[in-house]
C-alpha cells in the first residue's frame, strides 16, 4: 500500500487501477475540485475517500498479478 501524504494523481490512478478521469469524476460528485493534470496533488483526505470507493480494484489488480505468476 502506498502512504497517504499527498500524492500525484497519475500515481493514484496507478494504484487503484483506474483513469485520471474517473478518479476527477469520482471525486466531483463528492464535492472536491480536483484539476484533471497528471501532477496534481491529492489532499490525504481524498486519498481515503478514493480508497473506500476503489479498494476492490486494488485487489483485482492484485488478483490479476497473482494469476499471471501461477500461469509462468
Amino acid at each position: 500500500m502506498i502512504d497517504k501524504k499527498e500524492l500525484r494523481l497519475s500515481k493514484l490512478a496507478r494504484e487503484f487501477n483506474v483513469g485520471i478521469s474517473t478518479i476527477v469524476d469520482f471525486l466531483k460528485k463528492k464535492g472536491h475540485t480536483v484539476d484533471p493534470n497528471p501532477n496534481t496533488k491529492v489532499a490525504p483526505e481524498l486519498f481515503d475517500v478514493l480508497s473506500k470507493e476503489y479498494s476492490s480494484d486494488i485487489n483485482a489488480k492484485k488478483g490479476i498479478g497473482k494469476s499471471k505468476s501461477a500461469l509462468s
